[in-house]
This record gives structure tokens, C-alpha cells and sequence, in this order.
């Protein structure tokens, strides 16, 4: 069927099926992006002292829902944006969930029953766990309230933070029958101080920030913990034997 010269198809109807509107209005959201970049640019054109600042409020501000904004910049249906949200929305919460309820595990078994109080029954111990997950919770919220960096930049942190304290204890936990509990312990100390130390004392010692990035400590903290426990073990004394023969028979063995 031919189109007119207006940019319309004759329907059967009698009506008119206007092509070029419709195409129009499917590149809206893309045109409206263009137009809000180029005025951004030419605002911070004639104002220089205010481009890198607005440059970097505008990158914060859409970094940590970039995937959302491309969804609606690209023109998808507001259901399907809806669905995008909330299943981001529930994947945070089923994370948040599985590490409060291995932090609390952690807590009231690892730390409270191994370290501090072997005598204590179950019911004790559940009591224990529900405390450690309230104030687990609570400083999530107080540092969701106010966060110091994107979602991304936490997270890296958090990785870099595995990788200086449980990387360095699982290998050699593993793989080395001469590591014991001091090294371990020495270690993920080290490991600790290592990935916050830039973070607490960056502003005070700009050094540090330089030698270990914050998301990428790592890099230098796991061999120097690596070399700690090695040094710690050998200081003290070994681990017992039905553990090393554990490991021989259970866990290295086919």
C-alpha cells in the first residue's frame, strides 16, 4: 500500500495511519535525553567553575540506578521498568537476608560459644543470634541512611575485604597443615587493618589511598597476610594431630 505524500498510510477505515508521528513519538525518550545533555553541556560551557561538580553530582546521581534510567531512556513500557525495579529491589533483600543470617551464625557460635562461653546451651545461643542480628541490622540501616560511596564501590570493599581475611585463611587452612589458630587470628587482623586503613586514614595519610586502593586492597593485603600467618604459625605451636591427619585422610585425599 502506498503512503501519501504527508507520511500517511489510507487504512481501510478511512482513516489515516500517521507513520511519521509514530515514529516520532517511539524516539521521544531518546530526543528528550539528547536535548537534557546538550543543555547540561552548554550550561556548564558558560560556566567552567561549575562543570566538574556537575559532572560529578550527575554521575552520583544516576551511577547506582544506571540499569533502571537506560530501561526508560531506551522507551520501554513502565511495567517492564516496574519489573526491572523491583526485582533489583529483591535480590538486595535476599542478599541483606543470607549475610545477616550468616553474620548472626557467625556471632553467636564462631565468637560467642568456640571464644567466650562454651557452656552455653542452644536456647542461649538462639537468644545470642537474634541479638547479633537486630544490631547487624540496625548498622546496615544507619549506614544506608547515609552511604559513603555507590553501591559498586561498597561492594568492592567488601570483596577486597574477603580477599585480605578469608582467602589467605582458606588456602592455607587448607593447603598447609602447619597453620594453626594464632596465624589464622594474626592474619585476618592484618587483613582487617589493611582494607580499612585507607578508608579511616586516607584524608590523614594520602600515601595510603595510593598503596592501597580502597577497592582493590587486596592486590597488596593478601600476600602481606599471607606471609603473616606463615610467620605466626611457625612462632607457635603447630595445630593438633588428628587435625593435620584430618586433612590428610578428609580433605586432600581422593
Amino acid at each position: 500500500m502506498a503512503l501519501r505524500c504527508d507520511g500517511t498510510r489510507p487504512r481501510g477505515d478511512g482513516t489515516s495511519l500517521n507513520l511519521g508521528h509514530a515514529s516520532r513519538v517511539a524516539r521521544l525518550p531518546l530526543v528528550l535525553l539528547h536535548a537534557e545533555l546538550e543543555l547540561g553541556a552548554s550550561d556548564r560551557l558558560h560556566h567552567p567553575s561549575q562543570r566538574r561538580t556537575a559532572d560529578s553530582a550527575e554521575a552520583q546521581a544516576l551511577a547506582d540506578i544506571i540499569v533502571i534510567k537506560t530501561a526508560e531512556w531506551v522507551g520501554l513500557n513502565e511495567i517492564f521498568v516496574s519489573i526491572l525495579a523491583i526485582g533489583g529491589v529483591l535480590a538486595a533483600i535476599s542478599t541483606i537476608t543470607g549475610l545477616l543470617v550468616t553474620g548472626a551464625g557467625a556471632i553467636s557460635y564462631d565468637i560467642y560459644y568456640r571464644l567466650i562461653n562454651p557452656k552455653a546451651t542452644e536456647s542461649h545461643l538462639l537468644i545470642v543470634a537474634k541479638g547479633a542480628t537486630l544490631v547487624l541490622a540496625l548498622l546496615v540501616l544507619v549506614i544506608a541512611v547515609n552511604p559513603p560511596g555507590l553501591i559498586a564501590q561498597i561492594t568492592a570493599v567488601a570483596f577486597a575485604l574477603a580477599g585480605n581475611t578469608l582467602f589467605p585463611v582458606f588456602l592455607l587452612g587448607i593447603w598447609w597443615d602447619r597453620a594453626n589458630k594464632h596465624g589464622a587470628i594474626a592474619g585476618m587482623t592484618v587483613g582487617t587493618i589493611i582494607t580499612f586503613a585507607p578508608i579511616l586514614l586516607g584524608n590523614m595519610i594520602p600515601i595510603l589511598r595510593t598503596i592501597l586502593p580502597p577497592t582493590s586492597s587486596a592486590l597488596v593485603g593478601a600476600p602481606v597476610v599471607i606471609l603473616t600467618m606463615i610467620i605466626v604459625s611457625r612462632l607457635t605451636p603447630p595445630p593438633p594431630e588428628h587435625l593435620r591427619r584430618f586433612l590428610v585422610e578428609k580433605v586432600h585425599s581422593p
